[in-house]
Protein backbone atom coordinates (compact mmCIF):
# COMPACT_ATOMS: atom_id res chain seq x y z
CA UNK A 1 0.00 0.00 0.00
CA UNK A 2 1.44 3.69 -0.48
CA UNK A 3 1.11 5.59 2.08
CA UNK A 4 1.75 9.62 2.36
CA UNK A 5 1.76 11.81 5.58
CA UNK A 6 0.34 15.09 6.45
CA UNK A 7 0.66 16.75 9.31
CA UNK A 8 -2.18 18.51 11.14
CA UNK A 9 -2.20 20.09 14.58
CA UNK A 10 1.36 19.30 15.17
CA UNK A 11 0.93 15.35 14.63
CA UNK A 12 2.24 13.37 11.30
CA UNK A 13 -0.74 11.22 10.05
CA UNK A 14 -0.50 8.66 7.47
CA UNK A 15 -2.90 8.94 4.63
CA UNK A 16 -3.81 6.20 1.98
CA UNK A 17 -6.54 5.08 0.57
CA UNK A 18 -7.72 1.74 0.56
CA UNK A 19 -10.14 -0.24 -1.50
CA UNK A 20 -12.30 -0.08 1.71
CA UNK A 21 -11.57 3.52 1.73
CA UNK A 22 -12.62 3.62 -2.44
CA UNK A 23 -15.78 1.59 -1.94
CA UNK A 24 -16.54 3.83 1.10
CA UNK A 25 -16.10 7.15 -1.47
CA UNK A 26 -18.02 5.91 -4.21
CA UNK A 27 -21.13 4.82 -1.90
CA UNK A 28 -20.85 8.46 -0.79
CA UNK A 29 -20.86 10.12 -4.31
CA UNK A 30 -22.88 7.38 -6.15
CA UNK A 31 -20.89 5.81 -7.97
CA UNK A 32 -17.00 4.82 -8.70
CA UNK A 33 -16.78 6.81 -11.51
CA UNK A 34 -18.42 10.09 -9.58
CA UNK A 35 -15.69 9.32 -6.59
CA UNK A 36 -12.89 9.16 -9.30
CA UNK A 37 -14.04 12.94 -10.55
CA UNK A 38 -13.82 13.89 -6.71
CA UNK A 39 -10.31 13.00 -6.08
CA UNK A 40 -9.47 14.60 -9.44
CA UNK A 41 -10.34 17.94 -9.05
CA UNK A 42 -11.78 18.26 -5.27
CA UNK A 43 -13.24 21.62 -4.32
CA UNK A 44 -12.75 21.97 -0.42
CA UNK A 45 -16.13 20.12 0.73
CA UNK A 46 -14.53 17.43 -1.63
CA UNK A 47 -10.95 17.54 0.11
CA UNK A 48 -12.16 17.67 3.54
CA UNK A 49 -14.46 14.17 3.11
CA UNK A 50 -11.41 12.58 0.98
CA UNK A 51 -8.70 13.46 3.14
CA UNK A 52 -11.38 12.13 6.58
CA UNK A 53 -11.35 9.12 3.94
CA UNK A 54 -7.75 8.73 3.67
CA UNK A 55 -6.98 9.56 7.28
CA UNK A 56 -9.47 6.69 8.60
CA UNK A 57 -7.32 4.21 6.20
CA UNK A 58 -4.32 5.53 7.27
CA UNK A 59 -5.01 4.64 10.97
CA UNK A 60 -6.52 1.31 9.77
CA UNK A 61 -3.64 0.28 7.92
CA UNK A 62 -0.67 1.76 10.27
CA UNK A 63 -2.75 -0.13 13.22
CA UNK A 64 -2.99 -3.88 11.41
CA UNK A 65 1.26 -3.22 10.33
CA UNK A 66 2.15 -2.20 14.23
CA UNK A 67 2.97 1.29 12.63
CA UNK A 68 2.47 4.73 15.20
CA UNK A 69 -0.36 7.10 14.20
CA UNK A 70 -2.29 9.38 16.22
CA UNK A 71 -6.10 8.82 15.74
CA UNK A 72 -7.79 10.52 12.67
CA UNK A 73 -9.44 13.51 12.66
CA UNK A 74 -12.78 13.22 11.53
CA UNK A 75 -14.50 15.19 8.98
CA UNK A 76 -16.35 17.54 11.74
CA UNK A 77 -12.92 17.93 13.37
CA UNK A 78 -11.24 18.77 9.97
CA UNK A 79 -14.25 21.31 8.82
CA UNK A 80 -13.69 23.38 12.04
CA UNK A 81 -10.27 22.45 12.96
CA UNK A 82 -8.95 23.69 9.97
CA UNK A 83 -8.33 27.41 7.98
CA UNK A 84 -7.42 28.78 5.09
CA UNK A 85 -3.73 28.04 5.85
CA UNK A 86 -4.25 24.21 5.40
CA UNK A 87 -6.52 24.93 2.45
CA UNK A 88 -3.29 24.37 -0.19
CA UNK A 89 -1.27 21.60 1.97
CA UNK A 90 -4.07 19.79 2.45
CA UNK A 91 -5.06 19.83 -1.19
CA UNK A 92 -1.42 19.20 -2.06
CA UNK A 93 -2.13 16.23 0.05
CA UNK A 94 -4.82 14.63 -1.14
CA UNK A 95 -4.08 15.08 -4.67
CA UNK A 96 -0.84 13.05 -4.08
CA UNK A 97 -2.24 10.45 -2.11
CA UNK A 98 -5.02 9.78 -4.52
CA UNK A 99 -2.50 9.98 -7.93
CA UNK A 100 -0.57 7.31 -5.57
CA UNK A 101 -3.43 5.02 -4.96
CA UNK A 102 -4.24 5.05 -8.87
CA UNK A 103 -0.18 3.94 -9.91
CA UNK A 104 0.40 0.46 -10.28
CA UNK A 105 3.19 -1.33 -9.49
CA UNK A 106 4.65 -4.26 -11.79
CA UNK A 107 8.11 -5.76 -10.89
CA UNK A 108 10.44 -7.35 -13.79
CA UNK A 109 12.48 -9.79 -13.03
CA UNK A 110 15.24 -10.41 -15.78
CA UNK A 111 14.92 -14.03 -17.53
CA UNK A 112 18.76 -14.49 -19.44
CA UNK A 113 17.23 -17.41 -21.42
CA UNK A 114 14.78 -14.88 -23.25
CA UNK A 115 17.46 -12.20 -23.10
CA UNK A 116 18.48 -11.89 -27.08
CA UNK A 117 22.08 -11.65 -27.66
CA UNK A 118 22.80 -8.14 -29.19
CA UNK A 119 24.07 -8.06 -32.84
CA UNK A 120 27.50 -6.81 -33.34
Amino acid sequence: MRTTTIELKGKEHILCLSLKGIANLSERYGSLENASKAMAKPDVCDAIIILAEMMDCGAKYAKLNGMKNPEPLSQEELEYGLDIADFAPMMAKVGETARLSMEREVEVSPNPEATAEASK
